[in-house]
């Protein structure tokens, strides 16, 4: 399906100079899905290995939109590797954890 009809247009890019210099990022990043807003629709966290994380909303019909910057998503520097969504404190609520190099993980 093409950006246009989904409205997901993450795309990652890693250039030659740091797959040289750290092989352990041409495994890839992670995606994450969870329901963050507790609305029924699964949303979606891409991790970026050199660009920033994003999530997506999902606003059903298979249509997204970008809402990492309302929902307050602040990554730290690093490239991230992976994440989870999980009910991390029995609240029905979702956090979502990435995994950043070289930094600890960041939740949100």
């Amino acid at each position: 399906m093409s950006v246009s009809q989904t409205g997901v247009a993450f795309t990652n890019h890693l250039a030659e100079e740091a797959a040289a210099a750290n092989r352990v990022l041409l495994n890839g990043s992670g995606v994450a899905v969870g329901d963050f807003d507790n609305d029924g629709w699964a949303d979606v966290y891409f991790c970026g290995l050199s660009r920033g994380n994003a999530l997506y909303k999902n606003l059903g019909g298979w249509r997204f939109a970008n809402v990492t910057e309302q929902a307050g998503l602040k990554p730290g520097s690093g490239s991230s590797h992976a994440a989870v969504f999980a009910d991390v404190n029995a609240t029905a609520g979702w956090t979502c954890w990435s995994r950043c190099l070289p930094v600890a993980c960041n939740v949100f």
